[in-house]
């Protein structure tokens, strides 16, 4: 049921069970920030084994990275046993983190959360896994490495329009020029847009899927155009609502038709 409009699950309509599920999570989520970050030079980066720390960490959970010290710790495996997490599962939580440091996930929540509460955020994923806490924290994980690994902060929100506009100029670097115009081709052609919200205010995206010629573009290009609407039409939410309406337009005999929403 409903409480002032808000759905169940979300921020100011939860359970109790479900308010302590989430008290759940972020007792994972502080315990996996709380590492301290060594700096790539620091003297303490240096550390002699004798002179280690009185909290036992083995040696790949010592392993300093470029940015700093690695995301996985024995705190952060004890607290995910705490909450029941099995031992598989812990596994593929440091596999996930081998080669990412810790620096990389505070930057990574950081603009993920963006725009959102971070309940929101937290609630999100737990949603998504029908508020298993391991599972969900699982995924939240995934999701941040793969904002990494895609470069979605420091490359495709970092370069908009403007930006791809100004490179797409460039007559020194071809290759950058030319993906930029490829990317600026695809908004110009109104293959994608937003329109409004909805009854509801939630922010409703057009898709013109007449427009979508995958043979005329790079799959760079099209992953960049995606992931840049993506992007902006999560910036345009507003509280309580956190979805996205979408209307995919087709044409068949020459009307407009609504095909999924």
């Amino acid at each position: 049921m409903t409480t002032n409009g808000i759905q169940p699950g979300h921020v100011g309509n939860l359970t109790q069970d479900q308010e302590a599920k989430l008290q759940q999570l972020w007792s994972i989520v502080l315990t996996l920030l709380d590492v301290k970050s060594l700096q790539s030079g620091d003297a303490s980066a240096q550390t002699q084994p004798d002179q280690r720390p009185s909290t036992s960490l083995s040696r790949a959970d010592t392993v300093v990275s470029a940015h700093g010290q690695t995301a996985f710790t024995e705190d952060l495996s004890r607290v995910l046993r705490e909450n029941g997490m099995s031992n598989p599962d812990i596994k593929s939580v440091r596999e996930a983190l081998s080669d990412t440091s810790i620096d990389d996930l505070r930057s990574g929540l950081l603009y993920t959360a963006k725009h959102d509460s971070p309940d929101v955020l937290l609630l999100r994923f737990l949603r998504a896994r029908k508020w298993d806490v391991s599972k969900a924290f699982g995924m939240m994980l995934k999701a941040l490495v793969w904002r990494k690994d895609q470069h979605v902060d420091d490359k495709v929100i970092a370069n908009p329009e403007l930006a791809a506009l100004v490179t797409s100029q460039n007559t020194v670097d071809t290759q950058a020029a030319k993906e930029c115009k490829d990317f600026l081709d695809q908004m110009r052609m109104g293959k994608c847009y937003m329109h409004g919200t909805d009854r509801d205010g939630r922010p409703v995206l057009v898709v013109r899927v007449r427009f979508h010629q995958p043979s005329k573009q790079s799959e760079a290009v099209i992953n960049r155009f995606i992931l840049h609407t993506i992007e902006t039409v999560r910036l345009l939410l507003a509280p309580p609502q956190e979805t996205v309406v979408r209307l995919s337009i087709s044409c068949f005999h020459g009307l407009p038709r609504v095909v999924s929403r």
